[in-house]
């Protein structure tokens, strides 16, 4: 991850005070429709149960961006009718 520009590492004493969490690997096993192993995923995770309130973050401005289906649903008609080539590859 750290190839990638995922994150970078910095020494304890430039928290100056504020708190640093720690974070786990989850690990989850993926199952085919006999329940046979068919894929190991892992991911690395924060531990943000850990976190005090306006240290690292502002309780009262977190907010999750989110659209509605149909919004989305709206957007890719728009799209498919304007013909847009995909770019992203």
């Amino acid at each position: 991850m750290g190839r990638f520009g995922v994150f970078r590492r910095v020494p304890r004493s430039a928290a100056r005070g504020r708190q640093i969490l720690s974070n786990t690997w989850v690990y989850k096993r993926k199952l085919n429709k006999l329940g046979e192993v068919y894929r190991h995923r892992a991911r690395l995770v924060a531990r943000g149960f850990l976190q005090r309130p306006y240290d690292s973050f502002n309780p009262d401005a977190i907010s999750s961006p989110v659209c509605h289906k149909n919004s989305l649903r709206l957007f890719f008609v728009g799209v498919r009718g304007e013909k847009y080539e995909n770019i992203s590859g």
